[in-house]
């Protein structure tokens, strides 16, 4: 094919076409570069995203330690509690059979008192027996002073008393006696006892003598009640010392 035969015309036109071919051909070019270069960027920054950077890595192991140390310290403050729990309750149950344990023996001890205080009292009145029964005999004021409300107004007369032979405690008792009945109005006869024997011993320790048991002095009686109120109770006898009909005799014997 001779060109040079060609038109002005047709070459003009094929050189037209070829700088459109290469222009066409450089823009593809860059097209592509440029396809290449977005999409290389693309995958390395989405490869970045899924791997991650070192200090990126480095900081999220921190931040997870940081909460995994978090996570335990608050699981360890929860069994403290949990644990603190436990010992108060058990403290308060302790405390609650300790209050029980010193209830029950304040009511022990309060018992143990009671059961002393009567036992004490029981003594106490046992010794009074025992002294009244053993030790010298005595006219209480409390005693004294029933005597003489009961004998008032009633009949008094001639008495004489008189006590066991050669006994200290008969003699002293008498002459209380001796003293009671000069208050209460009566005619005593001898200012102390008179000295007696006899293997009678009355409980009470008292006797009331005179000579005709059918025909009492009428104060007899008084000196009765007298005695009576003050809690003993005098037996009787026709053994006097004295030959008259209207002289009481009060005997004081020792005690049995």
């Amino acid at each position: 094919m001779n060109m040079q035969s060609w038109s002005d015309h047709v070459l003009n036109s094929v050189n037209s076409a070829a700088s459109v071919i290469g222009i066409v051909a450089a823009a593809l070019l860059l097209i592509s570069v440029a396809l290449i270069y977005f999409t290389g960027t693309e995958l390395t920054g989405r490869a970045k995203e899924k791997s991650g950077t070192p200090g990126a890595d480095q900081t999220k192991s921190i931040r997870l330690s940081q909460a995994e140390a978090e996570l335990a310290e608050a699981r360890r403050s929860e069994e403290t509690k949990s644990t603190r729990i436990g010992e108060v309750e058990a403290e308060l149950a302790a405390a609650r059979r300790s209050e029980e344990t010193k209830s029950v023996r304040i009511a022990e001890v309060e018992a143990e008192l009671a059961t002393a205080r009567r036992l004490a009292e029981e003594a106490k009145a046992l010794a009074k027996q025992i002294e009244e029964k053993q030790g010298p005999r005595r006219i209480t004021p409390e005693q004294r002073s029933q005597f003489l409300k009961a004998v008032r107004g009633l009949p008094t007369g001639k008495v004489i008393v008189s006590a066991f032979f050669d006994n200290k405690e008969t003699h002293h008792f008498g002459a209380e006696i001796v003293s009671l009945l000069k208050e209460a109005g009566f005619n005593v006869i001898e200012s102390a006892p008179l000295n007696f024997f006899t293997t009678s011993r009355p409980t009470s320790g008292i006797r009331i003598g005179f000579q005709d048991v059918n025909n009492a002095p009428p104060h007899a009686m008084t000196l009765q009640k007298g005695f009576s109120a003050m809690g003993s109770e005098p037996s009787t006898t026709t053994l006097v010392n004295s030959e008259e009909e209207d002289v009481v005799e009060i005997q004081v014997t020792p005690k049995p």
